[in-house]
């Protein structure tokens, strides 16, 4: 290959390094103008490549903003609802536990019964985490619970943990991992895991129990009383809850979480006075014995009241000891009763009562409800506050008309 000087205009061999015409120096600048070439296109990659990562970055950044906020560029839109456990909903069903909470902190939350019980409903109504493989879940929470049997409960935490992650729905699995949690020690995990489980079920008894024992344990004694006290209102057997209660405190070595059972079985006794009667021995001896004494017997009569809010006057001397008795236990049903915050107009419910010899009540139970929940658990609260009940003097009058009646509470 020929290439030209620059100054003759002579051609020579490109291997020339001068010029055999004149004597200037030569070089072929072709080389160079490659090696250039192939600098800018090096230089042209790198820049793009790095342009390239950036902006996938920066999408990456925005769609994990966009999935966030539920914003996409200049439209606000909702967040599309995801039903699982860790979805906003959930947030806010968890906060709902906590203002539960906060009202039981208030004396037991005796005076704020409706607002309690308005929270669980609203709890209950909302969606529920997506439900997931229900029989391998509960293959695992039965090794679980054998695990927890043997004390083994780093072995039932992993089992449960596994449970749970199969199945997010299942308020069982979560309630015995937040026990299991409380048991390893880890009480901050089991708080957390305990109040998911109540923003599941929030009537789940058992759970609140859990819940005062994690704040016991961490010296909360004020937030494990209020615990305890929402364990006797959402329980279905509150002689059962309070006699476990008193057995549990027998043996408990931590003064933080005996001093908080102590007080709840006081708050428990003044709020539910039937539990210190049923509690006696000799009168579970009773119960027992008339139970069975109305098993066998083949005639039971049932009565029905209607109650009403009006002060009636009467005149014992032209009115039956029944309508007396009547009468007096309308006053002291009324009397007793705590008005719901939420509209009571019009409302009525027939409550079936079974009373012991003496008046005191065994069971009140609405069997025909007013269509709200909590007016219903007013009504029975407001029986077992009045026991025991006015009752005739006439033995044989109340075995065949008070020993077990119904009347319908219609407050005005």
């Amino acid at each position: 290959m020929l290439i030209k000087c620059k100054k003759c205009g002579h051609k020579s061999a490109s291997k020339s390094t001068c010029c055999p015409n004149c004597g200037s120096e030569m070089r072929d600048n072709r080389l160079v103008g490659i090696v250039l070439v192939l600098v800018i296109f090096i230089l042209l990659c790198i820049y793009f490549f790095i342009r390239t990562d950036s902006e996938s970055e920066f999408k990456s950044e925005n769609a994990v903003s966009v999935k966030a906020t539920g914003m996409q560029g200049n439209i606000s839109s909702p967040a599309t609802p995801q039903v699982n456990y860790e979805a906003p909903e959930r947030d806010a069903t968890k906060a709902m536990v906590m203002h539960m909470l906060e009202y039981a902190m208030d004396d037991g939350g005796l005076s704020h019964e409706s607002e309690i019980q308005q929270l669980k409903l609203q709890i209950e109504a909302l969606p529920k985490p997506a439900k997931g493989n229900k029989k391998a879940a509960r293959g695992l929470n039965a090794d679980g619970l054998l695990s927890s049997k043997n004390y083994d409960f780093n072995n039932a935490v992993k089992m449960f943990e596994q449970a749970h992650e199969m199945d997010k729905s299942d308020i069982e699995i979560i309630s015995n991992l937040g026990f299991s949690y409380v048991k390893q020690g880890d009480l901050d995990l089991a708080q957390q895991t305990i109040i998911n489980a109540l923003s599941m079920s929030p009537s789940r008894a058992s759970a609140w129990a859990d819940l005062g024992g994690a704040y016991g344990l961490k010296g909360d004694v004020n937030n494990a009383v209020a615990c305890f006290s929402n364990t006797y209102r959402f329980s279905k057997d509150r002689l059962k809850t309070h006699q476990l209660m008193n057995k549990l405190n027998e043996t408990e070595d931590v003064a933080t979480l005996k001093q908080a059972r102590d007080k709840a079985i006081v708050w428990a006794e003044n709020a539910y006075p039937l539990l210190i009667k049923w509690g006696e021995p000799k009168v579970v001896e009773q119960v027992a014995a008339k139970n069975i004494a109305e098993a066998e017997s083949a005639k039971q009569t049932e009565a029905e009241v209607e109650v009403k809010n009006a002060e009636p006057k009467y005149n014992a001397t032209e009115q039956s000891e029944t309508a007396r008795s009547i009468l007096d236990i309308q006053r002291k049903v009324v009397g007793s009763w705590i008005r719901p915050a939420t509209r009571t107009q019009n409302l009525k419910c027939t409550i079936k009562v079974k009373l012991m010899s003496d008046g005191t009540v065994i069971s009140a139970e609405v069997i025909s409800s007013s269509g709200d929940e909590i007016f219903d658990r007013s009504a029975e609260n407001a029986v077992e506050k009045a026991s025991p009940l006015p009752i005739p003097n006439d033995s044989e009058l109340f075995a065949n008309e008070f020993s077990s009646f119904q009347f319908v509470f219609n407050p005005k």
